[in-house]
């Protein structure tokens, strides 16, 4: 049987777009609903996962394909 994995999120992919963006880790928290910048950044720098629905989100503001952060 085979099995399809899930396809993995290439944590300095996120954090390169944002800072090619110019857009402030403050900024791109709060288009996710986060108060603070700290989940973000917890994410960015995988002490948490990204949620897919964050992904896209953050793709919309970043002007980018989700699959560019794989």
């Amino acid at each position: 049987m085979l099995r399809c994995s899930e396809p993995s999120v290439d944590l300095s992919k996120v954090k390169q777009k944002r800072r090619e963006k110019r857009i402030t880790l403050e900024t791109a928290a709060k288009h996710l609903g986060f108060q603070t910048a700290s989940p973000l950044s917890k994410r960015e720098n995988g002490l948490y996962q990204f949620r897919g629905d964050e992904l896209f989100k953050l793709a919309a503001l970043y002007g980018c394909d989700v699959t560019e952060f794989l």
